[in-house]
Order: C-alpha cells, then sequence, then structure tokens
C-alpha cells in the first residue's frame, strides 16, 4: 500500500468520523444565518474544529448540512499531508522495530531452550564421549601393534631371526639391543628411573604391578606417546619369547588392562599375538583363538571386569579391531 493509498484511506475514517456525528440543528443554521461564520478565524465552540484547523470555507444558511464536515477533510488533506507523511514513516520504522523485536528470543525462551539443550546433553554426551572413546583407543592400540611389529622385522634384518636373539639377557640389555635401536625415541626409562607413583590395575580394580614384573621393568616412550615395555620369558617347555606391555597414554590414568594398558607376545618366527593367543605350549600365548576362553575363561588374566584383563587385546583383535557391546569396558 502506497503513501497516497495511505492518506486516502485516513480521509476516508475522518469522513466517516464527522457524517456520524450528529449534524448541525436548524436552530444553529439560523444563529448563523444572521452572522455568516469563517470557520478559518473562529475559536467558538461554535466551530467544527474548534478554530484549530484553518479553514478557508465560509459557512452559510444555503450550505449543505455536512459542508463543514467535507470542508475539514480537504483541509486534513491537504494541509495536514506532510505531517501525516513524516508520521506515518515514523509508525512504520516503529512497527518494524516492534515486529523485529516480537521475533526475538525472550530470556525466558532462551533459559528454556538452554534447560532443554542441557537435559538432552547429559543424556547423549556420556554415550559419545564413551563411544570416542573407544575408537581412540582401538585406534591407537592398531598403531602400537603396527609399530612393535615393524620394529621386530627391522631387528630380524640386522640381528637374524628372533629364534635366535640371545633371550638368555636381562630385560635392560635385550631392549636396548633388539628393540630401542628401531622406534623413534622421545624419553627412555631404566628401571629404577620408573616414577614410582605410577602403578599398574587389573580390569576388578585390583593393583596389577606384578603382571610381567612390569612395575620393575625397563620403558621406553616412542613419539606417539605410547609407552612400550619388553620382557623375555620362558614358557613351561622352556621355550623363549618376548612379552610386549603398551600403554597407550604413557603413564597417564587409568593405567588399566583393558583400558589404555595392553599385552602381547611374539614368540618363535617373530610372529605378534595378542597375549593369551597362540601356540606356546605351557605358557600364557596357548589358549588359541577362544573367545569364551578369552572373555570368560578361569585364567584370572581374562577379558572381563572380575578377572586382570591381560587378554583383553586378544578379544579386541579377534573382534576385528573394535570394541564389541558385550566388551568389559
Amino acid at each position: 500500500m502506497g503513501k497516497e493509498d495511505i492518506l486516502d484511506f485516513i480521509n476516508k475514517i475522518f469522513f466517516e468520523l464527522f457524517t456520524l456525528k450528529k449534524p448541525f440543528s436548524y436552530k444553529t443554521i439560523r444563529r448563523y444565518e444572521r452572522k455568516p461564520f469563517n470557520l478559518s478565524t473562529s475559536g467558538t465552540s461554535h466551530s467544527p474544529a474548534c478554530g484549530i484547523l484553518p479553514l478557508v470555507e465560509t459557512f452559510t444558511p444555503h450550505s449543505s448540512h455536512f459542508t463543514y464536515q467535507k470542508a475539514a477533510i480537504g483541509i486534513i488533506r491537504d494541509a495536514g499531508k506532510a505531517w501525516f507523511s513524516d508520521t506515518l514513516r515514523a509508525g512504520f520504522a516503529f512497527a518494524h522495530t516492534a515486529r523485529m523485536r516480537k521475533s526475538a528470543f525472550t530470556l525466558a525462551e532462551v533459559l528454556i531452550t538452554l534447560g532443554i539443550i542441557g537435559v538432552v546433553a547429559s543424556m547423549t554426551l556420556p554415550t559419545l564421549v564413551n563411544k570416542y572413546q573407544k575408537q581412540e583407543t582401538v585406534a591407537r592400540l592398531s598403531a602400537a601393534y603396527s609399530l612393535v611389529s615393524q620394529a621386530i622385522k627391522r631387528s630380524e634384518v640386522d640381528n637374524g631371526a628372533l629364534d635366535y636373539w640371545n633371550f638368555e639377557l636381562d630385560s635392560q640389555t635385550f631392549s636396548d639391543k633388539y628393540i630401542k635401536p628401531y622406534f623413534q625415541v622421545i624419553a627412555s626409562y631404566k628401571a629404577e628411573d620408573v616414577p614410582k607413583n605410577v602403578h599398574n590395575y587389573c580390569m576388578n580394580g585390583t593393583n596389577c604391578d606384578s603382571y610381567f614384573d612390569y612395575f620393575d621393568l625397563p620403558k621406553i616412550i616412542i613419539k606417539n606417546g605410547t609407552a612400550l615395555s619388553f620382557r623375555t620369558t620362558a614358557s613351561g617347555d622352556g621355550t623363549r619369547f618376548l612379552t610386549v606391555v603398551a600403554d597407550l597414554n604413557g603413564f597417564q590414568k587409568p593405567n588399566t588392562y583393558g583400558k589404555d594398558l595392553f599385552a602381547f607376545s611374539v614368540a618363535a618366527g617373530g610372529k605378534m599375538v595378542p597375549y593369551g593367543v597362540g601356540d606356546v605350549l605351557g605358557g600364557t600365548t596357548h589358549i588359541g583363538y577362544d573367545r569364551d576362553e578369552l572373555a570368560n575363561g578361569s585364567d584370572n588374566r581374562a577379558c572381563n571386569k572380575s578377572k586382570g584383563g591381560a587378554f583383553c587385546a586378544g578379544l579386541i583383535i579377534m573382534d576385528g579391531w573394535k570394541i564389541s557391546d558385550d566388551y568389559p569396558w
């Protein structure tokens, strides 16, 4: 609607207002008949506009009863056009601002929305964080497995097949000779230099420093932040093999098997397998690929919350490098 349309609309409104008023009585007209009355100069109560509007049409007794109404409308249109234009412009600006304000959220609405978001977040965030932690754990475990396997292969190129390595050496000397040179090491700890406040825990919450004598083993921190320990071990039939314990986040907590601590074995032929899986007779790698035995077996290192959890790497690898729904996370 244009400005002219709006002014015409207002004219109609004023016309209706005036014409709905009771017209001058005949008595009043007779009074004006005695003395013609000019509305342009009058300020008396007889003036329809009380002398405010500068009317230019003289009211005479021969005029129509509604001449003054029509005159007033014309004056409003002509003399007040500029005022209406400015007023309407300001009115449109105010209406626009009002619509803008109306479209914004009130404080109460914002608080209610934030409350709903908070409730939803509290319900879903733990699940999302848990899922992310599982994925990150598997990714780090896979990286550690790959790096150790590659280091063993490179060492075999320089030192001969693992079957002929000198397993009579203590763990520190063995690691320095066969393992450490094949990693990008950012920190190295002898057994006596390892922080004494860093302890390891079984999945059931008990202290597991005795597993693999891990607490007293030398450790290296490689470039991706994983802490590695290597221990030479003899199986029940005298076969020697290498135990590898990987702490995926270094010395940071939780330092718990199945969470950030995982164990592997490197047996004859240089084959690296998760701890609890393999074919070393009489040793701890003799279980084979039996998932139920790894997860729910009688061995105190089984991967469940009532046991130690040293077999958890085997469970993850056996499930296709993923943490399944029944994993005791």
